[in-house]
């Protein structure tokens, strides 16, 4: 992995990122600066937040994306997410590190993530957000006029 796109005095961390932060996602933009490294996975379960995703533990595989980053840029991340590091239990989200693969790669990576601590009835048995999205708004039916 290269840091190309960073300045090499910047400290940087890796974020697996699986619902509105993924490419082409409302919360992207978000992400400037980032340098992307392609599609990943790591185990779990993902349920239907109805806006958003949730990353729960489970025996799945979660699809996403991971992203280098400066360390610093995860602040303004776990503002979005709701995550207080002074107040894990009260968080919305948990960031965690979590065990992440890239596909062609033998190794894994340890990279940030999102965990929702809070349960979840919706499970996206697939694992993969975007597809959900497309399948959901397949499903729903269009008004006359389109």
């Amino acid at each position: 992995m290269h840091d190309h796109e960073l300045p090499s005095d910047v400290l940087t961390c890796l974020l697996f990122v699986y619902g509105t932060l993924r490419s082409n996602q409302p919360n992207a933009p978000r992400l400037g600066g980032s340098v992307p490294l392609g599609w990943a996975t790591t185990t779990g379960q993902l349920v239907d937040l109805g806006d958003y995703p949730g990353l729960m533990e489970g025996k799945g595989q979660v699809v996403g994306e991971l992203f280098r980053l400066p360390q610093a840029a995860l602040v303004r991340i776990d503002e979005l997410e709701g995550f207080d590091p002074e107040d894990v239990e009260g968080s919305l989200f948990v960031r965690e590190l979590r065990e992440v693969r890239l596909p062609g790669h033998p190794d894994s990576y340890s990279a940030w993530t999102y965990r929702w601590p809070h349960g979840g009835e919706k499970t996206i048995h697939h694992g993969d957000w975007v597809r959900h999205l497309q399948d959901r708004d397949a499903q729903s039916p269009k008004p006359d006029w389109l």
